[in-house]
């Protein structure tokens, strides 16, 4: 859907399709998404949670950087999980939004309620498909995590050497 630029009703339009697809009920998808998309990986979600991430969150807040999610998906209760500090959540089946990423319509949502000039946001994420190029149709930054092809002046590998760059970049230890 998302490669199809399909929006309006996302929320609905993602389990009808699925259910058509595979020959279910639309309740039964539901009830399949909520199970083992939403609630069972939150259990298991602080043991996978990247090395620093918290830190490097932490100290972003400690420096007045208003932080926020933006997901295809319901955050909110990941965040939570991942045991990380409270922050804004964005979803792309928000009515709001309504579309999913590559589209820059929720990335811009997200810059308008935060209130933040965009040459002061950058877009952190971990797929150059969606995240980078939501990033570049925005007009903004953008960080990607991992070994990304083609995407290199826009990778970093890890949290901790960030958190150390932020640090020395405003000298600060917090």
């Amino acid at each position: 859907m998302a490669e199809e630029g399909v929006c309006g009703g996302l929320e609905d339009i993602q389990y009808i399709q699925t259910a058509k697809k595979v020959g279910v009920s639309e309740s039964r998808v539901r009830a399949c998404v909520r199970e083992w998309i939403l609630e069972r990986p939150l259990t298991l979600l602080r043991e996978y949670r990247y090395p620093y991430i918290r830190e490097f969150c932490l100290a972003l807040q400690k420096r007045s950087v208003q932080l926020a999610v933006f997901s295809d998906y319901p955050a909110m209760d990941k965040i939570k999980a991942l045991g990380l500090p409270k922050m804004l959540t964005f979803c792309s089946t928000e009515k709001q939004i309504d579309v999913f990423k590559p589209s820059p319509k929720g990335l811009l949502h997200v810059i308008n309620q935060i209130g933040a000039p965009m040459e002061c946001c950058i877009l952190i994420g971990d797929r150059d498909d969606r995240d980078g190029e939501c990033a570049r149709r925005a007009g903004i930054r953008y960080l990607l995590k991992g070994n990304i092809g083609g995407a290199a002046k826009h990778q970093f590998e890890c949290y901790s050497r960030l958190l150390e760059e932020f640090r020395n970049a405003y000298n600060c230890t917090g």
